[in-house]
């Protein structure tokens, strides 16, 4: 037993002080340490801060490269750094992991830049995750490239998300098929209707707002934004990036509503510059007219016309009082009975004017 201790002791030192950078991951695929002149390489504050923290779930890997991998096979990659990954085996031949080693490693000034922009994605991904772990916004990538080249047998990783996700998604794997069981029915929008609509019409950008069922079996609100990004000559974006924001149901209704009156009384104040209008331009012109109109009969007709347009415009502004005092809850109801032929008749000389030629 001191012996095997011993080994895997001098095996381990070996790994961490070894001169080539590597990593070790499980048979699962997951990611256990980093040697030294991995971390090196790299600038990493944290071994989980690398891009390949699980060979079976990252950006780098192919889904075919993947399943070579499952199958025992080497794979060799030249991107974004040259490395190979190959399976551990034990003395029966069975795997009980895989190794990770990086290639060519030189002085040159590519391997030095190469090296510099991965510990600045690493970086990046690790505030972008703290950023976003506790709260309720997830970002998220979508490639259409990568989704027409999907088998639909296995995940192609076309649509990955970053912080708060729904776990009835299975962390967000295969979302083209779990997605119709959890976004609510009566909504007629979804990721989906985001993505096409931005690549379609070539949007900049869009959002949406739709439901997605949580563990409890209840939906919650999300809004949805989306950006179009890695164009091609013709303007068609090839990948959406975006964010998903959990919304508050009551918040959302109100917003609505707010936005739904804003319009009432824009539309009402178009309204009401208009009616205003009408009575004014009536005294104004006939004003005009009473000043050079010498038949008694006809300069009778004109004041007329303008006493009844000055009562109609003091009509209007004591409605525009009441309706203040109706919002501010301060009006006082007097009901009575009235007789409405007066009313009709008033109606009707204030429109008559307005009727063109043929209409009754």
């Amino acid at each position: 037993m001191k012996n095997t201790d011993s080994m895997n002791d001098l095996l381990s030192a070996t790994f961490y002080s070894c001169a080539l950078a590597g990593a070790m991951y499980d048979k699962e695929g997951k990611l256990i340490d980093l040697n030294r002149a991995m971390i090196t390489a790299f600038s990493l504050s944290d071994k989980h801060d690398f891009v390949i923290d699980n060979l079976f779930d990252n950006v780098v890997l192919n889904a075919h490269q993947q399943d070579l991998l499952r199958e025992g096979e080497t794979v060799v990659c030249d991107e974004p750094v040259p490395f190979k990954v190959e399976m551990i085996h034990s003395d029966c031949d069975d795997s009980i992991g895989y190794s990770l080693w990086l290639l060519e490693q030189g002085k040159s000034e590519v391997d030095r830049e190469n090296r510099l922009l991965m510990g600045q994605l690493a970086e990046s991904r690790m505030l972008m995750r703290m950023a976003l772990e506790d709260g309720k916004l997830a970002a998220y990538s979508f490639s259409f490239d990568r989704f027409q080249a999907c088998d639909k047998k296995h995940c192609n990783r076309c649509f990955q998300f970053y912080g708060k996700t729904n776990t009835l998604l299975d962390k967000n794997r295969f979302i083209c098929r779990a997605l119709s069981s959890v976004r609510k029915p009566d909504d007629s929008l979804d990721f989906f209707y985001l993505f096409n609509k931005i690549h379609d019409e070539k949007l900049p950008g869009y959002n949406v707002i739709f439901h997605l069922k949580g563990q409890d079996g209840t939906y919650k609100m999300y809004e949805v934004t989306g950006k179009g990004a890695d164009l091609d000559e013709e303007g068609v974006p090839h990948v959406i990036l975006g964010s998903v924001i959990e919304r508050n149901e009551h918040e959302h209704e109100e917003h609505q509503g707010a936005e739904a009156l804003e319009m009432l009384k824009s539309t009402f104040l178009d309204n009401m510059s208009h009616e205003i209008r009408t009575p004014l331009n009536a005294i104004v012109g006939f004003s005009d007219m009473l000043e050079d109109e010498a038949d008694p009969v006809a300069r009778k007709m004109y004041i007329d016309i303008i006493k009844g347009n000055n009562c109609a415009l003091l009509e209007l502004v004591n409605d525009l009082l009441e309706m203040s005092r109706i919002d501010a809850n301060m009006v006082v109801w007097d009901f009575e009975n009235i007789y409405l032929t007066p009313i009709l008749n008033a109606v009707y000389e204030m429109a008559v004017s307005r009727v063109p030629e043929g209409v009754k």
